[in-house]
């Protein structure tokens, strides 16, 4: 690795606090080393607290809609590290500037630093190329592992972890999903470079022969030009797509019908509409294996807190009523607004959220949430287990520097994308 791609790294990874609510700060990682070390199996004992063949129609021109809706302290925790075949943290000959992190191309060092529950495995899966840093993740109809970058790169990765560039040229993609049974990928991002004011947002099918078309234009984007757009996708159990969008604001009232909510449209882009409403900045969302929809969400820049909402149709949420805000506005008497089923530490920015619905991890795992936390905030750097109704959250993989998703494997574990090295772990159970 270079010396100067090295102190670069390092300085991004000090910034982490200061670019926390966006993930523009520029930094480099290495190269991905042609031999990765073997697996470290690092366990935790955590005392746990309460608190998306070819088959997309044809699409039509690009729609707009305006309705009306329908209505109204960390765990405490031990860990123990237990390491088998596996060699120690790899010296470089730049450790010196790598600070309090491993060096980027020390994979056994990363690896090192990672605790989970007793009997999981963290191993490393891939790493983007060129420094791409990682926004999303999903899996393909043939199982191939797909991650979108910042830097407008859709890869596909084959089991070896190799990656290929599948579609290029997007700005800040973060929603990606395939349809169940279908080969089409959807893509949710910008429509301009993130420097061009005004902008806005779109969802683009991009088809296996690799022609894109966008279904969906002109969606509101963005607050400032690093925060805030079109999010991500998942694909629901009536067929259709839903897409959270960021609102336009930090805490004023939404100034379109379409921005700060979670938007629902058919497969070819057609009837678009508003599903829900009411939040700040839904970076992800998750249907559960009982068809439950769930949406993560930003606090404000004041140090509100990070929320996990139960989304049901036509609900309003916090943003931008704010009850532990002086200076936001007041909500209307009649409006209903649905509380947060969980809150997390202010700033510590989620930005990916996975239901659990494999039976590979022990039992009591079926159907958690499983949520990223990627600021370097004091408690984030990490990915929470969520159990649901009734709520309770528990520490599961910490040693991280900036996980940006979390998604579920086909053979039922987890891959974790790190924005701050480019790399992306796995995590499977082995009893």
């Amino acid at each position: 690795m270079p010396m100067n791609s090295t102190r670069f790294r390092t300085r991004a990874l000090q910034l982490l606090p200061v670019a926390v609510g966006c993930l523009l700060a520029a930094c480099g990682p290495a190269a991905t080393p042609s031999a990765l070390p073997d697996p470290v199996v690092l366990v935790r004992s955590a005392t746990p607290r309460s608190t998306e063949p070819n088959d997309t129609p044809q699409p039509t021109a690009a729609h707009t809609l305006q309705p009306t809706p329908s209505r109204t302290a960390p765990p405490t925790a031990t860990a123990t590290r237990i390491t088998t075949a596996t060699p120690a943290p790899t010296p470089t000959p730049f450790a010196e500037y790598c600070g309090d992190y491993p060096c980027n191309d020390d994979i056994g060092g990363w690896l090192a630093r990672i605790e989970l529950p007793p009997g999981f495995v963290a191993s490393h899966r891939a790493q983007l190329p060129g420094g791409d840093r990682p926004t999303s993740l999903t899996f393909g109809p043939d199982g191939r592992l797909f991650a979108a970058s910042m830097e407008g790169n859709i890869y596909a990765f084959n089991s070896p972890g190799e990656p290929s560039v599948y579609a290029q040229g997007f700005h800040l993609p973060i929603g990606l999903a395939f349809r169940p049974g279908g080969s089409d990928l959807y893509v949710a991002a910008r429509s301009s470079p993130p420097a061009q004011q005004p902008n806005s947002g779109k969802v683009t099918i991009v088809h296996p022969d690799g022609t894109q078309i966008d279904i969906v234009t002109g969606l509101p984007c963005c607050y400032t030009t690093d925060m805030h757009q079109p999010n991500s996708l998942a694909i629901g159990p009536d067929g259709k797509v839903y897409l959270s969008i960021g609102a336009m604001s930090d805490h004023l009232e939404p100034a379109t019908e379409l921005e700060a909510a979670i938007l629902r449209f058919d497969p070819d882009g057609g009837n678009l509409e508003r599903y829900a409403r009411g939040l700040r900045n839904p970076y992800d969302l998750a249907f559960d294996a009982e068809g439950r929809l769930f949406v993560t969400d930003n606090g404000a820049d004041y140090g509100g807190p990070e929320l996990l909402y139960h989304v049901e149709e036509g609900a309003h949420f916090l943003f931008p009523y704010y009850p532990d805000c002086d200076f936001c506005p007041q909500p209307p008497p009649e409006l209903d607004i649905t509380a947060p089923m969980a809150t997390f530490i202010p700033h510590g920015a989620i930005t990916g959220i996975a239901a659990y619905t494999h039976t590979a991890f022990p039992e009591q795992y079926y159907n958690s949430l499983f949520v990223a936390l990627w600021s370097a905030f004091p408690g984030a750097q990490k990915i929470v287990r969520m159990q649901t109704f009734p709520t309770e959250s528990t520490d599961f993989m910490l040693g991280l520097a900036a996980p940006s998703d979390v998604a579920q494997t086909p053979a039922g574990g987890l891959v974790v994308a790190d924005w701050a090295t480019s790399h992306i772990f796995e995590v499977s159970f082995q009893p």
